[in-house]
């Protein structure tokens, strides 16, 4: 009996939705979308949720940061002695490790006659894998830093020796030779720890020109992770880590301890070596999908509830022959069931085809395996929450009728349901008209990120990747000087090219800075402000077309200069100089000097951040980039002029250029990304309203024929006729503009208030979001409108 009513049920679910197939693909493909881009969404919101939470001991392990006086983290790294000084003297330290960053120069390597770069690198200290959880392929990480040896990942190895064992090769990095020593497996895409090379700290120190950094607490450089005893709290640790900095001299900047499992979202700072997240904006994305199934399972809930009428007499006379409320409530539920299931394959469908574009715009890579249990609970969490809204309310709804009463009456039983279908209508609108304005404001915010006056001119320049500082110990240290010298002087006679100049650091994205590096006359004892250093030479100025507000610039072969300073207006009003600024006594890292001149800000950071104080000197013992401004139209000549060049002064090293553009658009690579998604699920969150949109005016049409034919008899226009069916819908979308310009506005003000320097949220952002919602509504339901106000009325009473 079970069986049959089961068999009868199925039956009776696919006669219903092949009977009204055109509304019933419309439900299976709007879901089927909805659920697909909930789907992606909250993966990939699991996998920012979950960054580091893999690791064995993560609940006990924590990144030591620096805070300022207003409890804002202004340093994730940590002085190289207080690694040493700690494990010493803090007893309810467990274990600890750090590692270095990869600085600015890739590391080179060389195998087999082929030249390798990474740029993906740290130098480790020998703690790191006992520290860390790694999956070994090959080889081990017990000997890591006690012997010169490397490791790297699984794609590094396969990269460089195919299918051939990698473990026990020696490869030359630089000037050194190295033992491959293990072989890892690819870290997850919720990983901080993105490497592919790890080499071992103290051949980083190996360089004479880097040993007062192991005993410099001003610098901070090393990433620091400390594991604590379940006797030690992180207030109690970090407490006893600012004794220890206070010890040695550093006043200004107190420790906070970021749990590892929240460190992806507890930082904040822009770094060279470890992306860390948005909480924001997950939160939005996670939002977001919600929002895209909720917009899904309302078109399905609105034509359930609208072919309501249509089953209404059917429903009543089921009842009267016996049939239980709750067997019609399965008989309801089962429908969904398989609307559910038909979207469920489509949506795998979507998804396998849509994957491989969602990774390229999160930049991460996620592998449809269905046996992985996060993924399954991601897919059918979604799936299992899209059959219980789209099925609870109508089966509660066509269950409950009273049924004489209905086939007395040649109406519905109540108006509610018609209320009901108008309300999720402008849920539906006021959803996606909020995301179209919230598209528009980023929109808006890179446009004025990129139209900003930043300080300097970045038209026309690309930068040259020089050759690291092990590369010129080799050739010799001394030589370095009239080596750099002769090829800018060679580059500059290449054609297209019309300037030339050297730094050490970036002029984009700074990233080292210090604190207690600095000294002044009238200085607090007590004040030891973070400085960012920047060496430049005397044609900096001149190519990225700084503005000197006093004093002067560097001036060309005057070794005086070697020991003077250039100050941004940030670091002379936040160092409280005596006026006049030019000429005042100046230290930096124990360089003695004058203040020669102020320049105007210019932005070295992304616009997240303010300008923050800036120090420029012309004595840099080493050069990292050689930035060259090229003619208009020039680029192909000078590049190919300056790679020739290139390869004839620094032979073996490859040749890496990067325009400053691009790195500029690099910079603000997350915000480019978030508008990019915020755009596609807004066009997503657009096409499923209209698709429920349409459905609701095919049905509305079909049910309100005989009063448009009606009309047409007593002489309505076709214009008359498209009013009256599109207005009802113009005023839902009316209503869901003016609910969605509050909601719009707060969300895309919480979003730029993570930038320092921003855009205005003006009036045409809603006026043009206004707009265009009311414009696709009204074309929506007018394709509708025009064909049931065309239609013959003769034809249209006939079939009444």
């Amino acid at each position: 009996m079970i069986q049959l009513l089961q068999k009868h049920f199925i039956k009776t679910a696919w006669r219903n939705l092949w009977k009204n197939r055109t509304i019933g693909f419309i439900n299976i493909a709007g879901l089927a979308i909805g659920m697909a881009a909930a789907f992606m969404v909250l993966l990939w919101v699991r996998n920012e949720f979950t960054f580091d939470g893999f690791q064995p001991d993560a609940n006990q392990e924590y990144l030591v940061t620096w805070m300022d006086k207003n409890q804002t983290i202004i340093a994730d790294g940590s002085p190289f002695p207080l690694t040493r000084e700690a494990t010493q003297r803090i007893p309810g330290i467990e274990g600890i490790t750090s590692y270095h960053p990869h600085g600015l120069a890739p590391q080179i390597i060389h195998i087999d006659a082929q030249i390798w770069t990474v740029k993906n690198f740290i130098f480790a200290d020998s703690n790191w894998f006992q520290f860390f959880h790694y999956d070994f392929l090959a080889g081990s990480g017990r000997d890591f830093g006690r012997r010169n040896g490397i490791i790297l990942t699984a794609t590094l190895a396969a990269r460089y020796f195919g299918s051939r064992a990698a473990v026990g090769r020696v490869i030359r990095i630089d000037s050194s030779d190295y033992y491959i020593l293990g072989v890892i497996k690819d870290n997850p895409a919720n990983s901080s720890f993105q490497f592919d090379l790890f080499l071992p700290l103290h051949n980083y120190f190996s360089d004479p020109t880097r040993t007062k950094t192991q005993t410099s607490w001003s610098g901070f450089t090393e990433k620091t992770f400390v594991r604590l005893r379940s006797d030690m709290t992180p207030g109690k640790c970090a407490d006893q880590l600012d004794e220890l900095m206070k010890v040695n001299g550093q006043h200004d900047a107190s420790a906070r301890l970021v749990p590892l499992k929240e460190m992806h979202f507890g930082v904040g700072l822009a770094s060279a070596d470890i992306v860390y997240g948005d909480k924001r904006v997950d939160v939005i994305f996670a939002c977001l999908g919600a929002i895209i199934l909720l917009i899904a399972c309302i078109n399905y809930v609105n034509m359930a509830t609208a072919m309501a009428s249509v089953r209404i007499k059917e429903i009543s006379m089921r009842k009267i022959l016996g049939a239980r409320r709750v067997q019609l409530f399965v008989q309801f539920m089962g429908e969904a069931l398989m609307t559910g299931v038909l979207s469920l394959l489509l949506m795998i469908l979507i998804v396998w085809l849509a994957l491989p574009f969602f990774d390229r715009l999160t930049e991460t890579h996620f592998i449809l395996f269905f046996a992985n249990r996060s993924v399954l609970s991601v897919l059918f969490g979604t799936w299992l929450l899209s059959i219980l809204l789209t099925g609870i309310y109508p089966a509660i709804l066509l269950s409950g009728n009273d049924p004489l009463g209905i086939l007395q009456s040649e109406h519905s039983p109540t108006a509610f349901t018609a209320w009901v279908r108008k309300g999720l209508v402008v849920i539906q609108f006021t959803a996606a008209i909020s995301l179209i304005i919230g598209t528009i404001a980023i929109i808006s915010q890179l446009n004025y990120i990129q139209s900003r006056d930043e300080g300097y001119n970045r038209a026309q320049i690309f930068s040259i990747d020089l050759p690291s500082d092990q590369w010129f110990k080799e050739y010799g240290a001394d030589k370095e000087g009239t080596l750099l010298q002769a090829f800018k002087t060679e580059i500059l006679t290449q054609p297209g090219i019309t300037d030339a100049t050297y730094t050490y650091g970036s002029v984009l994205d700074m990233v080292m800075s210090m604190a207690g590096i600095a000294d002044w006359d009238g200085r607090d004892p007590n004040f030891n402000p973070q400085i960012y250093p920047l060496n430049v030479d005397t044609n900096f100025r001149k190519i990225f077309r700084l503005t000197l507000l006093s004093g002067r610039w560097f001036m060309p072969g005057d070794p005086g200069d070697k020991h003077n300073f250039i100050l941004n207006e940030t670091a002379a009003g936040d160092f409280g100089l005596h006026h006049p600024w030019i000429g005042q006594r100046f230290i930096l890292m124990g360089d003695t000097g004058h203040v020669i001149g102020i320049v105007k800000d210019f932005h070295f950071r992304s616009f997240h951040e303010k300008i923050a104080p800036i120090v420029l000197m012309d004595d840099a013992p080493w050069k990292s980039d050689l930035f060259v401004k090229i003619a208009p139209q020039g680029a192909r000549a000078a590049i190919r002029g300056a790679d020739q060049l290139f390869h004839r002064f620094f032979p073996d090293q490859p040749f890496e250029y990067t325009f400053l553009d691009q790195a500029f658009d690099n910079l603000y690579r997350s915000d480019i990304r978030t508008s990019q998604l915020v755009g596609s699920f807004a066009c997503i969150a657009v096409l499923l309203t209209c698709l429920g949109l349409l459905g609701l005016a095919m049905f509305t049409a079909r049910q309100r024929e005989k009063e448009i034919a009606t009309r047409k008899i007593l002489g309505a226009s076709v214009g008359h006729i498209i009013g009256r069916l599109s207005g009802e819908f113009l005023r839902l979308v009316i209503i869901a503009l003016l609910i969605a310009c509050p909601i719009g506005w707060w969300a895309t003000h919480k979003w730029l208030e993570g930038f320092a320097y921003r855009t205005e949220i003006s009036w045409w952002m809603f006026m043009f979001a206004g707009c265009m919602a009311i414009g696709i509504a009204f074309l929506t339901v007018a394709i509708q409108a025009i064909k049931a106000a065309i239609a013959s009325p003769v034809k249209s009473l006939r079939n009444q």
